[in-house]
């Protein structure tokens, strides 16, 4: 069978964010808010990408929402994280947002340490990986943007039409 030209093409940039716990603490079972917060604060220091990241919804006016371009692929629920435990996460830019990766990634270094919940408990930055070929792309002060590489998922056409489409939802989701 012939492939055609894709119907649906997306880039996008998986960043794998490693943080080390530097005192114990209790985290809550889903960590979506939680890493959203530490994130879009590190943010900050860039407003553009900041703004476009992570209040693209205003794009929108009132007249409609406009998705974040952006997933947050939290760690598996452990209740209690322990002096030395890693906790890792996938934030995935997508679309135009690849874009900012730079600025994400060098905001994330800048702050070096994150507090969360409430108490501020401490975690610290060890390394940020593209997530899906595991290229370093900042450790310990070095920046290499070369492994931020994007990726592309696109979707072809293998019969004439597509009659339906499965979306499997694993952690909760908030749509208006």
């Amino acid at each position: 069978m012939k492939r055609q030209a894709p119907i649906f093409s997306l880039g996008y940039l998986p960043l794998l964010i490693r943080l080390e716990c530097k005192e114990t603490t209790r985290l809550p079972a889903f960590l979506g808010s939680t890493l959203h917060g530490v994130t879009g604060c590190a943010l900050t220091r860039h407003l553009e990408s900041y703004t476009y990241v992570f209040e693209n919804r205003r794009l929108g006016g009132a007249a409609q929402d406009i998705v974040n371009p952006y997933i947050i692929e939290p760690p598996r629920p452990k209740p209690v994280y322990y002096k030395g435990d890693p906790l890792c996460f996938k934030l995935i830019l997508i679309g135009d947002a690849v874009r900012y990766a730079k600025d994400i990634v060098t905001s994330m270094a800048q702050a070096e340490r994150f507090g969360m919940r409430a108490e501020r408990k401490a975690f610290e930055l060890t390394d940020i990986l593209h997530g899906d070929q595991y290229g370093r792309i900042w450790k310990q002060g070095q920046l290499n943007m070369n492994a931020a590489a994007p990726e592309n998922m696109s979707a072809h056409v293998l019969q004439e039409h597509a009659s339906w489409c499965s979306v499997h939802m694993v952690t909760p989701v908030r749509i208006r």
